[in-house]
């Protein structure tokens, strides 16, 4: 067996040489992040139960480390994650909509590696080796609602590379 949810699909296949990073599960979707994607499909990619398929433009390389699924968004974390429609790159932090299958470039980077990724109901906790995120200074760990990046306490003393939720 696969994951909870994923029982109908056959075994994904193609991603042999892939150092995969993150996983996250969608509306029956798999979604994996990582770098040298053994596929056309760069640093992510979707299973939909039969085949694969890239998000976004397939042609940047880059690294993803952590896969989020908050509301309509897949946020991703990383470095040099995506080029977004409009041929803008994206780097750190993105977001991907997953009812228009777009790149969602209001979002503001962050000025280092996005490592981590927790979710708290409808905020998303995020750690890395920024000290600035939506251009709000954060110690390495910060809050966002979907609209405002916070920082957490004064943050960490050095690179955040897990996070999870304790209730």
């Amino acid at each position: 067996t696969l994951l909870p949810g994923l029982e109908p699909f056959s075994e994904p296949s193609g991603l042999i040489n892939a150092d995969i990073r993150a996983i996250e599960v969608y509306n029956g979707d798999l979604y994996v992040g990582g770098y040298g994607l053994d596929l056309p499909y760069s640093s992510r990619a979707v299973w939909d139960g039969v085949s694969w398929s890239g998000i976004g433009d397939t042609t940047t390389a880059g690294l993803v480390n952590a896969l989020a699924v908050v509301g309509d968004y897949l946020y991703m974390g990383g470095t040099t994650i995506a080029v977004d429609n409009v041929g803008s790159t994206l780097y750190n932090f993105v977001r991907w909509n997953l009812s228009t299958n777009e790149f969602d470039t209001t979002l503001t980077d962050a000025n280092g590696e996005v490592k981590a990724f927790a979710v708290s109901g409808t905020d998303l906790i995020i750690g890395g080796s920024f000290t600035e995120i939506g251009g709000l200074t954060a110690s390495y760990i910060a809050k966002y609602n979907g609209g405002i990046f916070s920082t957490l306490g004064s943050g960490l003393n050095n690179t955040c590379r897990a996070l999870t939720v304790y209730n």
